[in-house]
């Protein structure tokens, strides 16, 4: 009800408001956020070893496997900071976070 209303008070003030994405819900793991998706880089590495795959599909585990070192270290050293974005048309500025690697 609280986002009904929300949106209700939005579209009271003139503003077009539009819902989308899944509210959260995941019935996939995909729809999942990647930190519950593991990659499990040795399963990988198995699969290359034993399975033909196809030539765009090899390729891409391939590097997956040469850079996970790089990728998982900068995964592990992010770091959020404080970042402020303006709206182009009315100029109001937001503030938010954002997270670097």
């Amino acid at each position: 009800q609280a986002l009904r209303a929300a949106m209700s008070r939005e579209r009271g003030r003139g503003k077009a408001v539009i819902l989308a994405g899944d509210l959260n819900m995941k019935s996939r793991p995909r729809d999942s956020h990647w930190s519950f998706r593991t990659l499990e880089v040795p399963r990988l590495e198995e699969v290359l070893r034993g399975q033909e795959l196809a030539p765009g599909l090899y390729e891409a585990a391939v590097r997956i496997c040469r850079e996970w070192p790089l990728l998982s270290t900068a995964l592990r050293e992010k770091e959020s900071r404080p970042i402020e974005t303006r709206n182009s048309k009315n100029g109001q500025t937001f503030k938010r976070w954002g997270i670097f690697a």
